[in-house]
């Protein structure tokens, strides 16, 4: 996270008008600028005409080329954890009107949902300002806060469907149909980004088999029609290697005839899938032997990383697990 010098803390008269210098933060890709260091009062002025000031805890700002919809840039609070996988968006309620939704204040940086809330409570007087709590990959958010600038709205997660993408993870040698071997390819992947856990746990991740193919088809088709990422990919993960849904997977390392190098590729090797190849995506995860009984597809969402190098292969930049699906062991 690149941060600029610090200024000091504006006078009231420049923080209503908001001209003065603020610390810029580069943040996965986000301009923050940062109004109130943390330590620093905001001041203002309620609705009804009440005068308030309260002490942010943490550096407090907006990011930049964003629109909220009360006609200012999107709020943010910035934690103390960097580079933490989650964000989580506080969908804070109006004064005296507590059932009504008033804005969205972002809790960035923040290790979990729990400091999250205490953060954001302790910028107010009042506990009925925390309103629902949506919890969301960076990745994704980044996607979401940037489309606000076009048309702001609530900042709401992706639908809840139990989906997790299909990484090419661990694929097995084969033979292709027009007789070219495949080579064998297996990925480096952190212990924080994958969590070991038997195949009778893994039933939950999708109440979906990966065998009932137009149910399968239909969730991919939700995360592909929400535009929320620039591409999408398909990949397995083999017994003893489960993702779980949220994580950011690492990027692939390239291999040599058959062997592991150190040279890491440009994002995490995925079969692609679009809105008009999802059925044959899902055939090829099938007729091409990547998965066996017991393994694990996932979905991932991410950043262009240019093609790889067997047909169909393309490597996703920050991919984030979007769904999972069992493939049933009988």
């Amino acid at each position: 996270m690149l941060v600029l010098p610090t200024p000091g803390e504006p006078t009231p008269a420049q923080a209503e008008a908001g001209n003065y210098a603020k610390r810029k933060v580069q943040w996965h890709g986000l301009t923050i600028s940062i109004e109130n260091e943390a330590g620093s009062m905001r001041r203002g002025v309620s609705r009804t005409g009440v005068a308030w000031e309260t002490r942010v805890p943490y550096p407090y700002g907006y990011v930049n080329r964003t629109m909220g919809v009360d006609g200012d840039e999107v709020d943010i609070y910035m934690g103390p954890t960097v580079d933490a996988p989650m964000v989580y968006v506080v969908h804070q309620r109006c004064y005296g009107d507590w059932d009504r939704w008033d804005e969205d204040k972002v809790m960035a940086d923040f290790d979990c949902e729990e400091s999250a809330r205490q953060a954001f409570l302790a910028c107010y007087d009042d506990p009925r300002f925390l309103g629902d709590v949506t919890a969301m990959p960076v990745a994704e958010f980044v996607a979401k806060v940037r489309a606000t600038a076009k048309e702001p709205a609530m900042i709401k997660g992706l639908p809840t469907v139990a989906l997790v993408l299909l990484c090419k993870a661990h694929v097995r040698g084969y033979v292709r149909g027009d007789g070219v071997v495949v080579r064998a390819h297996e990925d480096r992947r952190s212990s924080a980004g994958v969590a070991e856990m038997p195949i009778s746990e893994r039933s939950s991740s999708s109440a979906t088999a990966w065998g009932d193919h137009r149910a399968v088809a239909a969730q991919i088709s939700q995360f592909i029609s929400g535009g929320d990422f620039e591409h999408f990919g398909l990949r397995v993960n083999h017994t003893g290697h489960v993702a779980k849904v949220g994580d950011i997977l690492d990027n692939s390392v390239r291999w040599d005839d058959g062997v592991q190098t150190e040279d890491e590729l440009s994002g995490t090797s995925t079969i692609e899938v679009t809105d008009k190849s999802i059925d044959r995506s899902i055939g090829a995860i099938n007729k091409n032997g990547y998965a066996s009984l017991g393994d694990q597809v996932v979905l991932v969402g991410g950043d262009d990383g240019g093609w790889g190098e067997d047909d169909g292969e393309r490597l996703v930049r920050h991919a984030t697990v979007l769904a999972a699906w069992n493939i049933p062991q009988k």
